[in-house]
């Protein structure tokens, strides 16, 4: 799809925006600016999050997760519409936008979730 101009760059296991971040890092940022409220740091921990949504039922705002392997969640990016999301793309070195009808990204899809902010368990 495309690099996004945000400014954010790719960097494994970083919680700064000014060094680079990671997508879990990435994703708790953004909705540390929006909502106030921190995330879990891992894309597993994020998983268990808020309420399972439907592929079909997505909307702008929700998280989507992939995986491969023994780790079946290990990487989470925000639905945006139209079957793409946004997400910090080890790949691509930068804040990226993907396609969910991408192989890569079809094959390796393991849920969505979306969050309140109140972010009950479930």
């Amino acid at each position: 799809m495309s690099s996004l101009s945000s400014g954010i760059r790719y960097r494994f296991g970083s919680t700064n925006p000014d060094r680079g971040l990671d997508c879990s890092a990435f994703v708790g940022y953004l909705f540390k600016e929006a909502v106030g409220e921190d995330l879990p740091r891992t894309a597993k921990e994020i998983s268990d999050m808020g309420k399972h949504v439907g592929l079909n039922d997505m909307e702008p705002g929700d998280l989507v997760f992939f995986g491969k392997g023994k780790r079946h969640v290990s990487h989470v990016g925000i639905y945006v519409g139209g079957k793409k999301f946004i997400h910090a793309s080890r790949k691509h070195g930068a804040v990226y936008e993907s396609g969910l009808n991408e192989p890569y990204w079809q094959k390796h899809f393991s849920g969505a979730r979306r969050l309140t902010t109140t972010l009950p368990r479930s």
